[in-house]
């Protein structure tokens, strides 16, 4: 009789699929030189093929807030995801992109900005320096009498994988810090500890490509499989 329920356990396991859920708020940004006119804090998290969204805003923008006594802008903007997981290669990161307002209220970038998520549960603080890349001396005199301040064509250069190579030969400069508080929640996990669909990390390393977002197929029938309203197919379980 327990190993006719051991079983049953086992097979109902490998058809749920883990789940992580990453709560929080970008709280504040301090050291930002131009603040005193206003910040908006841009966010967007960057996953891997393994993960599937669920719920929740993958990206969003803050407030424009406007610097206090003690020279920290505050935003307590909310954050707040589901995923559905199949490894825990190409675990989330949260990528920022601060702009500032000059005194005739245009917008320019202040710095840009990314962080790895913590892989365990709990709750965390992570302060995440940003930087902004450096023009010619030309830009940088325009920057200072205009302030049209360089950006990136692409910002997939902050964190992506495939652009590291890229990334080290900007030139860039301090911008200040961003603060965010984070709450990692794991559901399922531990049944999958050792399985197939937990540790299989290994082989897909080779399959996995800078941000993978999943398509609205894949994603809706990793829902479902997560929700309980369906089950893998044949092909789906070999692959």
């Amino acid at each position: 009789m327990n190993l006719n329920l051991q079983a049953v356990t086992a097979r109902e396991s490998e058809d749920i699929f883990p789940e992580v859920l990453i709560m929080g708020e970008v709280c504040f940004g301090m050291g930002f030189p131009s603040a005193r006119f206003g910040l908006a804090c841009t966010w967007h998290f960057q996953w891997d093929e393994p993960w599937v969204l669920l719920e929740g805003l993958s990206h969003g923008q803050t407030q424009i807030a406007v610097a206090s006594e003690e020279h920290t802008v505050r935003w307590n903007h909310p954050l707040n995801v589901h995923f559905a997981v199949r490894s825990p290669l190409g675990w989330p990161k949260l990528v920022l992109s601060v702009n500032e307002l000059d005194e005739h209220g245009r917008s320019h970038l202040a710095g840009y900005g990314f962080c790895n998520l913590p892989m365990i549960s709990g709750s965390s603080q992570i302060t995440i320096s940003c930087w902004r890349p450096t023009g010619s001396m030309r830009d940088e005199v325009a920057s200072f009498f205009m302030g049209n301040t360089a950006n990136l064509i692409n910002d997939d250069i902050v964190c992506g994988k495939a652009a590291w190579k890229s990334r080290c030969r900007l030139v860039t400069e301090p911008a200040g810090k961003v603060q965010i508080d984070v709450e990692i929640v794991m559901r399922h996990c531990h049944a999958h500890t050792g399985r197939s669909v937990w540790a299989s990390a290994l082989p897909q390393r080779n399959r996995i490509r800078g941000q993978g977002k999943p398509n609205g197929t894949e994603s809706a029938a990793y829902s479902n499989r997560v929700h309980g309203q369906g089950k893998p197919n044949g092909t789906e379980s070999a692959a």
